[in-house]
């Protein structure tokens, strides 16, 4: 939180009193219209009367001077500003991240395990996608909603660090993965809903075919991004993933090597900028209540010593 004025020009105000008394001609005090004594004397034991218990000081100066400033802070108009508030993009992503046992294996010689390396590529996805809801789904035999759909980015991160082999199973189900992930996306109100899966490629397991999950997920709507994370993919294989992507308008995108998968988290969402889709509102609170109030306090307790 920060304080901040809105009109910083309007503190050149604050010596104007003082140029005002320094340079201006001031009247004599025969230009004063006389008064009898009798009236003067009457006028005296009326403000005694008004004001019989306030004790006189010479403290007018000090609050004249304290009243001009906070007028001169009001007109500036204070306030206080806090973190920006991310506003909502209507972008809603569900990220079904395969864990059976070929994910333990490394992507290519020399390279890391491929969902280590999938976690590296997820990151930078995640940090392009602000503004919009995501959720996390980890599947291998069984798909399991771990994270719903959320915009704490940082919350799916964590958790995506924490994803080990072996959570859901050691075989692949696609299609199971596919439809949680539909499931999970159906009733939202977002206005652009899409699924990435990040898989080996190996589907050899499950009831609900992924043709069949694309299928609904083209019935409602739903955009499917296939990333296939293998060294060696077979062209056949290749061919049935980008079908099921081309039929709700996503896109396969193949990674053979590291190389390939840092530039994934780019060519998932070509119609979209990532960065620059940011909107935020600032959040500011505004104080210019706070100097009225302490001009409004001198004024009256100024008024209050003269009597």
């Amino acid at each position: 939180m920060s304080l901040d004025l809105l009109r910083p020009w309007a503190v050149l105000l604050l010596p104007l009193p003082w140029l005002a008394w320094r340079f201006l001609s001031v009247h004599g005090t025969r230009s004063a219209v006389p008064l009898p004594e009798s009236v003067w004397l009457h006028l005296q034991s009326l403000q005694a009367e008004a004001w019989p218990n306030i004790p006189r000081t010479n403290s007018g100066y000090w609050l004249r001077v304290l009243g001009w400033c906070a007028l001169v802070v009001a007109l500036a108009g204070p306030g206080r500003t806090g973190p920006d508030l991310l506003l909502g993009s209507g972008g809603e992503i569900v990220l079904a991240v395969d864990v059976s046992a070929s994910m333990g294996e490394p992507l290519a010689i020399g390279d890391a395990r491929r969902l280590d390396l999938v976690r590296s590529m997820l990151e930078q996805l995640l940090s392009d996608r602000a503004g919009d809801r995501v959720g996390l789904v980890a599947f291998a035999e069984q798909a399991y909603l771990i994270a719903p759909l959320t915009y704490d980015r940082d919350a799916i991160g964590q958790i995506l660090a924490e994803l080990e082999i072996g959570l859901a199973g050691r075989r692949t189900d696609l299609g199971q993965a596919i439809g949680l992930s539909l499931r999970t996306l159906q009733g939202s109100d977002g206005t652009r809903r899409s699924i990435v899966v990040i898989t080996d490629g190996e589907s050899n397991s499950g009831a609900l075919t992924a043709r069949d999950a694309a299928s609904l997920a083209a019935a409602e709507g739903i955009t499917l991004h296939l990333i296939g994370v293998s060294e060696e993919t077979d062209a056949e294989l290749s061919k049935k993933m980008q079908a099921l992507a081309e039929m709700t308008g996503g896109t396969y995108l193949p990674v053979r090597n590291s190389e390939d998968l840092s530039e994934v988290a780019g060519g998932l969402y070509p119609g979209e900028p990532q960065k620059d889709r940011d909107v935020a509102a600032v959040r500011r609170r505004d104080l210019t209540w706070v100097a009225l109030c302490i001009a409004l306090g001198a004024l009256v307790w100024r008024e209050a010593r003269r009597a």
